[in-house]
């Protein structure tokens, strides 16, 4: 039985560490997170200005700098619409100061062809951004576009730790599905090994704080990583990456066998459960996209790139993709025929 002074000395020793890993990871990776978050938002002005990427090609942040470069000019405006000289466009807050606006012009070979204004309003939860551009007439709505949505987190969190719910929802499409499965698999083997280091040194009473922190620090790693290397796909995982820390997995194999074996053993207990984790959501994720979609993505860093597309003779024989799949419901369906395969494969049978 440890001191309480052992303990306390303990809590702080691992918070401190913590702390300091995901201070040094943030610092390291806040130019790359910056640089893509200006890109998000310049991309998000050019959509609404009419430029549009070419199907399947999705824009890298050097391809969205030249467009915007050569076609888009930056002016600061107050609500009366005069010029605000010397003002830096990317740090007004335009929900916090509506007395500087910035707007964005499309301009051509010399020539007005539309103008991007900010909009900003409160959603369900939190405040939804964009831009809505209009036409030279400054009547016709050119385009509207969004760059941050509410998260519907307090629905999430009523959700609590359903990993289940936060399971399904990545599995719509597959290269979300497979990123969330090395994200999980990392996180998994990574706790697993650190707990299984300390098992001989945590204090009963607070191994569960302490496994929690180690997670939940690893989790935001995983974050802080995607939102710097894999932007585009941090979007669309949103919250879900977060709610890795409610998986019951994790938690699970780190109370029940991490802090009872060594680090060797601990590894492999993650890799398995992780990939059988990852072989389930892909599984699902591969036939929602596939006859919900008419498509297969494979993650490449942006868009996603299409590996399969249902041919158009096939669309044209009067096939049609089952929307009800992309919808929540359609997770569950899979995953109830994937549960009866296996069940069936194995011979199962409920006892009566």
């Amino acid at each position: 039985m440890h001191s309480n002074r052992y303990t306390l000395i303990f809590v702080f020793i691992v918070t401190v560490v913590l702390g300091t890993i995901l201070s040094f990871t943030k610092e390291n990776l806040r130019e790359s997170q910056e640089n893509n978050l200006k890109a998000d938002v310049n991309k998000t002005i050019l959509r609404s200005l009419g430029f549009s990427e070419e199907k399947g090609i999705s824009w890298s942040n050097e391809d969205v700098e030249k467009i915007f470069t050569s076609n888009v000019v930056g002016l600061c405006v107050d609500p009366q619409g005069n010029i605000i000289d010397n003002i830096v466009l990317e740090e007004i807050d335009i929900e916090k100061n509506i007395e500087q606006l910035p707007v964005y012009l499309r301009v051509v070979d010399g020539e007005f062809q539309g103008i991007a204004l900010p909009i900003a309003g409160k959603g369900l939860w939190s405040t939804v951004f964009g831009y809505i551009a209009l036409e030279p007439d400054l009547n016709t709505v050119l385009g509207i576009q969004f760059y941050k949505l509410a998260v519907l987190m307090p629905i999430v969190a009523s959700m609590g730790g359903n990993a289940g719910m936060q399971t399904l929802a990545v599995t719509i499409r597959l290269d979300q599905a497979i990123i969330m499965t090395f994200a999980v698999i990392f996180v998994l083997c990574s706790s697993n090994v650190v707990i299984s280091l300390l098992r001989e040194y945590i204090p009963a009473r607070v191994r569960i704080v302490i496994m929690l922190s180690v997670i939940a620090s690893l989790v935001s790693f995983v974050d802080e990583v995607l939102q710097a290397y894999m932007y585009n796909m941090s979007k669309q995982l949103s919250v879900f990456v977060g709610l890795i820390v409610t998986n019951c997995i994790i938690m699970g194999r780190a109370e029940a066998f991490a802090i009872k074996h060594g680090p060797s053993k601990a590894f492999l207990d993650g890799l398995g459960n992780g990939l059988g984790y990852g072989m389930i959501i892909i599984i699902v994720s591969f036939f929602r996209e596939l006859f919900g979609s008419g498509t297969l993505t494979l993650p490449d860093g942006g868009a996603g790139y299409v590996l399969f597309q249902m041919p158009d003779w096939l669309y044209a024989a009067g096939y049609e993709n089952i929307g009800l799949l992309v919808l929540s419901p359609g997770a569950f369906f899979i995953l109830g025929f994937v549960i009866w395969m296996q069940r069936e494969m194995v011979g199962l049978e409920e006892e009566e």
